[in-house]
């Protein structure tokens, strides 16, 4: 991976329980990678909570994988 490329985070995506399964997630997702490729990223990190399974599934789904261990401290 070259130092200087840009990495992109998805600091936060939350979809309202009424439009849930309804492809909303994928379709923000997808259009992240898109403009993230155009602009010349290198990476997309993001994250969730280690209990939440059903996001790590839907992130895997669109070919994120686990790479890293997060380390935080609640204040």
């Amino acid at each position: 991976m070259n130092p200087h490329a840009l990495s992109a985070l998805i600091d936060e995506i939350i979809i309202s329980k009424p439009y849930r399964n309804r492809g909303i997630g994928k379709k923000l997702i997808e259009a992240v990678i898109k403009e993230c490729k155009k602009i010349g990223c290198c990476e997309i990190e993001v994250s969730t909570e280690k209990s939440n399974i059903n996001a790590k599934n839907f992130y895997k789904s669109l070919g994120f994988a686990e790479k890293g261990v997060l380390f935080e401290i609640d204040l």
